[in-house]
């Protein structure tokens, strides 16, 4: 057996301020758990990403860092971390994001007696700064759930989980159980470890947790400028490629062509992230619908009637994450975006 119980992987590329932040927060905590390691996998990054690495592996030593010669995209990026790992399960952490108080050490506590296979992390959700709470808990459960993945709870738990599940800082697994998944089937989804839990068996011991154990930076993913992409057809490809969950189970997790929904497209309008040229890339080709009415005229719709009426609803609601995806949300720090 390892001598880890636990490997935090992170997987990172050009961003090593967001990434001191992340690591000084886990440094504090892993200190006193010598059964837990920190890796880090750098996609060949061309910032002082290394160099931060390396300042932490001098009071942490327990941290390790494997350099790529070149970036594979996120999902590969983990899956290389996943089987880099030392411990028995691996912590599927992010490069900006933090942890709350004693996360490591509760998460240590779920796993200590070996029963559990695959744990759902809850987060807490923050503006870009970290100072403004947009929400207190990214799962409505208000009590930790134990299950399985048999027939109707693999339902629920996708149910439940699907939408916070698109955050893959929340996912800890069993190593075991993620090498023996075909994991190259789910390169270019952007979401591997959804992919991954998918083709779990029956057997797999899940632990939902219902208080936060980690805080979520909002405003800063890598991928703003390719959002309609993301959302609109890399996301539900995947779930819907998915054999052992029902249409049923699908639709409450996103439909098959979101693009078909004008409430959603004029969502999107108002973010800024479908114009006449998403329209052009995604739905000109497709055929003669009234979806498709809609969507041109949508697209074609001045972005302040859209802007102008989700924040007025949103004001109205005190949706504190719709107001700041309206905002700051959609703005990227990055230094460089993604074309993935």
């Amino acid at each position: 057996m390892s001598r880890y119980l636990l490997t935090i992987c992170i997987a990172t590329y050009n961003r090593a301020d967001f990434l001191s932040f992340t690591l000084e927060g886990i440094v504090k905590q892993v200190k006193q758990y010598p059964d837990v390691e920190v890796l880090i996998v750098d996609g060949n990054s061309t910032d002082n990403t290394e160099s931060v690495v390396v300042g932490f592996q001098t009071i942490y030593p327990n941290l390790k860092y494997l350099r790529l010669k070149e970036k594979g995209g996120v999902d590969k990026d983990y899956d290389l971390a996943v089987r880099h790992a030392s411990g028995e399960y691996c912590w599927l952490f992010t490069d900006d994001d933090i942890l709350k108080d004693d996360a490591i050490g509760k998460v240590r506590e779920m796993l200590a007696d070996g029963t559990r296979d695959l744990l759902i992390v809850n987060s807490e959700i923050c503006d870009f700064q970290m100072q403004n709470i947009l929400k207190t808990t990214a799962m409505p459960n208000q009590s930790s759930i134990e299950t399985n993945l048999v027939d109707a709870n693999r339902e629920m738990v996708f149910k439940l989980c699907a939408a916070h599940l698109t955050f893959i800082g929340c996912v800890v697994i069993r190593k075991g159980l993620w090498v023996t998944t075909p994991t190259e089937n789910f390169y270019g989804t952007r979401f591997i470890h959804v992919g991954v839990i998918s083709t779990l068996p029956d057997f797999t011991k899940v632990l939902i947790t219902a208080i936060p154990l980690t805080r979520i930076r909002l405003g800063n993913a890598e991928w703003t400028n390719i959002t309609f992409k993301v959302w609109v057809t890399l996301w539900p490809n995947l779930i819907w490629s998915f054999p052992n969950l029902s249409d049923d189970c699908k639709k409450q997790i996103c439909l098959r062509e979101p693009w078909k929904d004008p409430k959603l497209l004029f969502w999107y309008r108002a973010m800024g992230v479908y114009s006449k040229k998403h329209y052009l890339e995604r739905i000109h080709n497709e055929p003669r619908s009234i979806y498709k009415f809609f969507a041109t005229i949508i697209a074609s719709t001045p972005r302040l009637i859209p802007w102008v009426t989700f924040y007025l609803y949103s004001f109205l609601r005190r949706d504190k994450m719709k107001l700041y995806a309206l905002g700051d949300g959609m703005k990227s720090r990055n230094s460089w975006l993604s074309q993935e």
